[in-house]
């Protein structure tokens, strides 16, 4: 009975697959089309807004990390660093056509880079040789990005890596171990990025990797970059997601000093003076050079997340056939638990679960805050790669936690600064000295 569900389950996901990949064959060129539109039109809406929310000067930021970034590279929190540049005998190489050219020398140059406790931002330039050309060119590239890419420090901690067998490799050859926070192993920082190519000419494509940490991690202040890098991947124009993929492989290596300014970066913690509502605490407000850190608290009282563990006995004996089917390879295939996945996650009684959820969030996630000092300059909270605004809600407790990044940096502080909030029906505010 189980292998016949299961069955029928493999059927319907061929058909599906049909009609995708007829879909797919229709409208493919439009959506690539679409969607660099799309992520080209995302920054220039966001630049509109956030100039006309903020009342304190736009400050220019190549890295996207928020206006306080902006603020913090006009005061020459940035390094440029000089000669950092490595030539390697590399070989290109189109995936999809099996075209290869060998003896290349390809010229990748770290242009620029900052860094403070959340994000590490480095500007690279790739120069092709004459030779690539004739399989790439710079005004055919879409995405170029570096997917062996490791960023290291001075003590082994390693800053960035998204690449198991490079982070493999790198441990073996410094005969350590990693873990998220071990003082006698490496620190592996938890990170994400957000990368995109800032400027073609001629031969050379300018590419921006915007690193930051996830959750709670901080980078640590470290005195040297190392970064290294064996491979870079290019997406033509005209690529067909994912086709016409061309690498280059190649040995790029570089140890940058990391200024004083950046390593010996310092927090400014303001303490609450005064506040309008006693039903909210205000946890941290900790200033640096490139913005401001706030975290408040408040209690939902007699307030249930929903809950989505529970399912329909019938539903949940369904899903079920997912920890027997294991035995089966044949049968428990990775498209099957992924479209079994999707019926789990598309059941009217998870979406009723979902639906109450995003009410629930609407209703007590949202805030409405910003920051002013006593100069009236007024600074709104960051749209960067790292999440701007996160809640967590503690549903044993009813305690709720709010945290938002902002444009204040230590250049624009006065003594005292008010934080405005409005929240759940409150509008008040918190009164915060040095």
């Amino acid at each position: 009975m189980e292998e016949d569900m299961l069955k029928n389950v493999q059927d319907k996901i061929a058909i599906e697959k049909f009609k995708k990949v007829e879909k797919r064959k229709r409208k493919l060129e439009s959506i690539l089309q679409n969607t660099f539109m799309f992520l080209v039109g995302s920054l220039s809406i966001t630049g509109i807004v956030f100039a006309t929310e903020i009342s304190t000067k736009i400050y220019e930021n190549k890295y996207h990390t928020g206006n306080g970034f902006g603020r913090a590279i006009e005061e020459g929190y940035i390094e440029k660093p000089e000669n950092a540049t490595a030539l390697s005998n590399s070989v290109i190489e189109n995936i999809e056509t099996g075209d290869k050219i060998e003896d290349l020398e390809t010229k990748v140059s770290v242009k620029d880079f900052t860094m403070d406790n959340y994000n590490l931002s480095i500007s690279f330039e790739v120069e092709l040789s004459e030779k690539a050309k004739d399989l790439i060119s710079a005004d055919e590239i879409v995405d170029i990005n570096f997917p062996d890419l490791i960023v290291s420090d001075e003590n082994n901690n390693v800053l960035y890596c998204m690449n198991q067998n490079t982070l493999d490799d790198f441990c073996r050859e410094k005969n350590v171990n990693y873990t998220p926070n071990s003082a006698n192993e490496i620190i592996f920082i938890n990170s994400g990025v957000g990368t995109f190519i800032e400027s073609r000419e001629e031969n050379k494509v300018n590419v921006v990797y915007a690193i930051y940490t996830a959750e709670e991690a901080t980078y640590p202040k470290s005195k040297k970059l190392n970064i290294e890098l064996n491979s870079i991947n290019i997406s033509k124009k005209e690529a067909s997601l994912g086709d016409e993929e061309i690498t280059l492989s190649g040995d790029w290596k570089y140890s940058l000093e990391i200024p004083e300014q950046i390593y010996n970066r310092e927090e400014i913690s303001y303490k609450q003076k005064s506040t309008g509502n006693e039903s909210y605490k205000l946890i941290k407000a900790n200033i640096t050079e490139t913005g401001t850190e706030i975290k408040i608290s408040t209690k939902l009282e007699n307030v249930e997340y929903p809950d989505s563990s529970e399912l329909s006995s019938e539903k949940q004996k369904f899903f079920n056939i997912l920890l027997k089917s294991g035995e089966n390879e044949e049968i428990c295939t990775d498209e099957i638990l992924n479209y079994l996945g999707a019926l789990r996650e598309y059941s009217p009684e998870i979406q009723e679960i979902r639906n109450k959820q995003k009410v629930f969030r609407e209703k007590y996630y949202n805030i409405d805050w910003y920051i002013t000092n006593s100069m009236g300059e007024k600074f709104k909270p960051i749209d960067t790669n790292r999440i701007s605004n996160d809640c967590k809600y503690n549903s044993q407790t009813g305690e709720l936690e709010l945290s938002g990044h902002f444009d204040l940096t230590k250049y624009d502080l006065t003594d005292e600064i008010v934080l405005h909030i409005k929240h759940n029906g409150n509008d008040f505010e918190i009164m915060l000295e040095n």
